[in-house]
């Protein structure tokens, strides 16, 4: 049963009025006996058969006390009464019609009344005055029994009891006896009258309150179906959000591993989308992501679900699909996006309409192997990112290379100092930042700037190859301030003036003019010299000089901190401390993993005192457990970063992260 607000209205205005209890509404009526029929029905059809046999009954005391006319009143038990009645039955059956109902419900009490009454009048014997008292039952069996509705039986009994009256003064009875028997009628009348009333007000009453409370459950549903639609659903696109597509992944990939087909994922990233928001503006954004959607859904089949997974980044699921089917169908979305030609003149290259670069994973590929969802989606996102790093408009599947850092293969010529400037001019050397957090809320508070090398052919080259490489050609001044410059550009893009660390290798920190570079690089940039943290890191030891003290001493004044890196490793030892004045310490992740928990303890807590002592924060890298943070949190650290807390990031999901956390800090 579906209810109407009008209808609650209605049921709200009955409740106010009592006295309308026994006449609804004509809504509220309509309502009432649409639902109380088939049960109005039954009840009647039963107490009819049961009258029946029962009114008939009486033909043994008839025969026993009105002998002169027994065979007339079989005749009227049987046309007047049983006729009647069965017919009135019959109908039951087969009507729909509220009045037809009740006209079944009374017409045979007012048959067997008349039948009763005939049969009185028509005798002569004096034990007729007996069968008088009879006629009462029939006013309660018509306003008790059947439960005529008040305003059948009000006047119904109006009709009878004067009969009733009228022929106790008739048979061969006394005055005294007449009054008795008018006095039994009226307050039989009057009792049974005052029951049906009550119970139907009752009946009805507890109805209007049992409706209202359907109504108000039937609304809550209603609206906790579209919360819950809400909440599954993307408001722009109409597609299904983040947060229904995890879901769904989650219980794709039990499938798979309870033995299901294989799944693949693919995640869409719209290119250059920002600066097409930047020249035609978000409205006509927000129609693209729609044109976008629109046409992605025509190539898509009806168990594949598109998700809108963050800004303008988009997920596929593909049940029941490989990585080669995977790539089939991401070559027809790519394609899709590119026939639509809607113009993106703000691109920066020659395409000059909107694209999107797709990267692919499958559940059960083996070079790398997922082992969880979250690794799946970790696969098609980097896979993403190399075919964004490609020149956009691309597919990349997921690879190894796009799952760990390696050093040059063997069977590879290798890297020379040329390689690297080469990489630096062809744009393949790019950032990721990895968070730091508060060691007690494990709120962000900064990010770590990587540097990355993506070589064609040897795939993503390890930093403690290329930096080594870079520190002994002398490449490492240019190379360390392209990666501060770069980082800060980023830096202050962000939403939110988190901590910027850039690794400054020792050979920087001798450079007479390195205080002078970064005071322009931060000019230029525009980044608060409050927000830069320099990390001093071991590759090479640094020969502390006077000079190198006034560099620290001109960058901390400036506002810049300075923090020590890996300490209690390589070159990072108490002297570095003793004469430069550092304001944070990294413990290297090495010391973290010490796996004898005691040692590990308590060569922590040496070190944290320590550093304390020196007036310096500590940060410890390599958290990969909550047993490391919990044990660092007791020790009194100040900062932690670590897999466990985040894994780095590229700077285009640094983004959609900080857009990710600013919509849910303002839902919230």
């Amino acid at each position: 049963m579906t209810l109407s607000s009008d209808l609650g209205k209605q049921i709200e205005i009955d409740i106010a009025y009592p006295s309308r209890v026994l006449m609804f509404s004509a809504m509220v009526e309509n309502q009432y006996q649409d639902d109380i029929h088939r049960r109005r029905k039954r009840h009647i059809y039963r107490s009819h058969v049961t009258a029946f046999f029962a009114y008939n009954s009486f033909l043994l005391c008839e025969w026993l006390m009105l002998k002169d006319i027994f065979f007339q009143a079989i005749l009227w038990h049987l046309f007047c009464a049983s006729l009647p009645t069965l017919a009135c039955l019959f109908t039951l059956k087969k009507t729909n019609s509220y009045r037809l109902r009740e006209v079944c419900a009374w017409l045979p009490c007012l048959a067997g009344f008349i039948a009763a009454v005939a049969i009185i009048l028509s005798s002569s014997s004096p034990d007729r005055a007996l069968c008088l008292f009879s006629l009462p039952l029939i006013l309660i069996y018509a306003n008790n029994t059947t439960a005529l509705p008040f305003r059948y039986a009000l006047p119904f009994t109006i009709l009878v009891l004067p009969i009733i009256v009228g022929c106790a003064f008739t048979v061969n009875m006394t005055f005294p006896q007449g009054l008795f028997a008018t006095c039994i009628a009226l307050v039989t009348g009057a009792f049974s009258l005052l029951a049906n009333f009550w119970l139907e007000r009752s009946e009805r009453y507890s109805y209007l309150l049992n409706l209202r409370e359907k109504l108000r459950v039937q609304s809550l549903s209603s609206t906790n179906r579209t919360l819950q639609t809400l909440s599954d659903t993307d408001s722009l696109t109409g597609i299904a959000n983040r947060r229904y597509f995890v879901a769904q992944l989650d219980d794709l990939w039990n499938r798979y591993e309870a033995g299901g087909a294989p799944f693949s994922l693919l995640i869409l990233d719209v290119d250059h989308f920002k600066r097409f928001n930047d020249l035609y503006g978000h409205p006509a954004g927000d129609n693209c992501l729609q044109c976008i959607v629109s046409a992605l859904r025509e190539q898509l089949r009806e168990v594949d679900l598109l998700a809108r997974y963050g800004g303008e980044e988009f997920a596929v699921l593909l049940p029941n699909c490989t990585l080669e089917q995977a790539h089939i169908t991401a070559e027809r979305l790519r394609a899709a996006i590119e026939t639509l030609g809607l113009p993106h003149q703000a691109r920066g290259d020659e395409l000059l309409i909107v694209s999107i670069s797709i990267g692919a994973a499958c559940s059960d590929q083996e070079s790398p192997q997922p082992d969880d969802q979250a690794q799946l989606i970790e696969f098609a996102d980097r896979a993403l990112y190399r075919a964004k790093r490609l020149g956009r408009n691309q597919i990349a599947l997921a690879s190894r290379a796009d799952s760990q850092l390696f050093e040059t293969p063997d069977g590879l010529p290798e890297l020379k100092p040329a390689d690297l400037r080469r990489a630096l001019d062809e744009g393949r050397l790019y950032m990721q930042y990895h968070s730091i957090h508060e060691c007690s809320s494990t709120e962000v508070v900064g990010y770590e700037a990587l540097l990355r090398w993506d070589d064609p052919a040897r795939g993503l080259v390890s930093p403690d190859f290329f930096i080594p490489l870079a520190e002994r050609s002398g490449f490492i001044l240019e190379l360390g301030e392209w990666a501060l410059r770069t980082a800060c550009h980023q830096a202050v893009q962000w939403p939110k003036a988190y901590s910027l660390s850039v690794n400054v290798s020792p050979l920087q920190f001798a450079d007479p003019n390195f205080a002078a570079r970064v005071a322009e690089v931060l000019r230029e940039t525009k980044l608060a010299p409050s927000r830069l943290i320099l990390e001093l890191t071991e590759g090479v030891p640094l020969n502390i000089t006077p000079q190198v003290r006034e560099t620290f001493a001109t960058l901390q004044a400036s506002g810049i901190r300075l923090s020590l890196d890996d300490y209690c490793t390589g070159h990072s030892n108490i002297a570095y401390l003793l004469a430069l004045p550092f304001n944070t310490v990294k413990i290297d992740s090495s010391i973290i993993q010490v796996e004898d928990a005691d040692k590990r303890r308590a060569l922590l807590k040496s070190l944290v005192d320590m550093s304390r002592a020196f007036g310096a924060r500590i940060i410890a890298e390599g958290i990969e457990t909550q047993e490391h943070l919990d044990l660092l949190c007791e020790l009194g650290c100040d900062l932690a970063q670590g897999f466990f807390l985040a894994e780095p990031l590229l700077p285009e999901a640094l983004a959609h992260q900080h857009t990710r956390w600013t919509a849910e800090r303002a839902a919230f």
